[in-house]
């Protein structure tokens, strides 16, 4: 009933983090974040390392949901009740001032985390597509070709229509 409590509890402190897969200012923040934990067991971290094309959709929903700038480069730390943190100075900040505990990792520590967590990411990728790409064939869609959104073009009529209409 205690470990329940202990780990379920109303006890727990829960930080989200979250980053580009190839960045080492994000290793930098999940090393604290894992060193925090194995501190102190009843925080808890939830990770969201992302792929950098994913990055921009990601700070945006982030944004819309908590209303954060979309000027994040860097990490960007929160609260699962939409308090942010900041970024990796923040968070180091924070866990300084209010745990005692510094990060105690190195740049090439970090550059390394960053090229396993692309990996994984390039990884996990991978998965998602065969995924996909077998769940067309079990309905019978052969051929599936995935090409990356991109903004329309106006095509020339519509130019041409635009112009018509500011002229007016």
């Amino acid at each position: 009933d205690s470990r329940f409590e202990q780990r379920f509890g109303m006890n727990n402190v829960i930080y989200n983090i979250a980053g580009k897969a190839d960045d080492a200012k994000f290793a930098e923040v999940e090393s604290l974040a894992e060193l925090l934990h194995n501190r102190i067991p009843n925080i808890l971290i939830n990770k969201h390392c992302l792929h950098p094309d994913e990055w921009p959709a990601f700070l945006e929903d982030l944004s819309c949901r908590y209303g954060f700038p979309l000027n994040y480069k860097a990490p960007v730390v929160w609260t699962p009740t939409g308090r942010l943190i900041g970024d990796e100075f923040g968070f180091s900040k924070m866990v300084f001032d209010k745990y005692g505990l510094q990060s105690g990792s190195s740049m090439s520590l970090s550059m390394d985390i960053a090229e396993e967590n692309m990996a994984e990411s390039l990884k996990d990728r991978q998965k998602a597509l065969i995924g996909f790409s077998l769940q067309c064939r079990a309905f019978g869609i052969e051929n599936v070709v995935l090409v990356k959104k991109q903004k329309p073009t106006p095509t020339d009529d519509e130019v041409r229509v635009r112009m018509l209409f500011s002229a007016v």
